[in-house]
This record gives C-alpha cells, sequence and structure tokens, in this order.
C-alpha cells in the first residue's frame, strides 16, 4: 500500500464516513471535520503525523515495538490485527486497519 491508500484506510477503519475522506489533489488525504452551529472544515489526514497516528494509537491501545534482530516495528490491536512495517507509525496504521477489517 502506499502512504496515501494507508491514511485513507486508517481514516475509514477508524470510523469516519466515505463522504467525509477525500483527495484534493490525488496526494493527500483530508477529512471533514463539524464543528458547532453547523459548520465544518477539510483537515489533512496523514498517518505519518504524530499528531495524528499517536492519538490513533492511545485510543487502541496500540503502540509499536522495536523487533530485535528483523529490523522492524510491530504493534497490534489484538492477538489478530498484528502488523509489522518500516516505521512505528506504519505498523501502528496497519495494526489498527487490521481490526477495521475483523470488525467489518
Amino acid at each position: 500500500m502506499t502512504d496515501y491508500e494507508i491514511s485513507r484506510a486508517l481514516a475509514l477503519a477508524i470510523g469516519r464516513h466515505d463522504d467525509d475522506v477525500t483527495s484534493f489533489d490525488g496526494h493527500r488525504i483530508s477529512v471533514y471535520v463539524a464543528h458547532r452551529g453547523g459548520f465544518g472544515s477539510w483537515r489533512e489526514f496523514d498517518y505519518r503525523d504524530p499528531t495524528v497516528i499517536w492519538a490513533i494509537a492511545e485510543r487502541y491501545r496500540c503502540f509499536p515495538e522495536w523487533q530485535e534482530g528483523s529490523n522492524e516495528w510491530w504493534s497490534s490491536v489484538n492477538v489478530d490485527a498484528r502488523a509489522y512495517a518500516d516505521t512505528a507509525a506504519k505498523a501502528v496504521a496497519m495494526a489498527v486497519i487490521g481490526l477495521g477489517k475483523l470488525e467489518s
């Protein structure tokens, strides 16, 4: 998966509706955030952004660990939603995406 595809799949996995996830330039994902009074705005959503991925890691109790000997990170939400990746953020994103697939 590309970074673009991972960000989109992650937004959907955490409960964003398909209509609230888009790309205005074909390279970055944006999600619609509603505000009080019926107004809203589009915000960039990138799993590599620390303010995005670590809030998700905390919500799902899905913190990465370094896998000694294999030179990669791994993370899991539960036994069935485990992921290995070259970065800590990607490991968390892929584990949460995997959880979303298990629940659907």
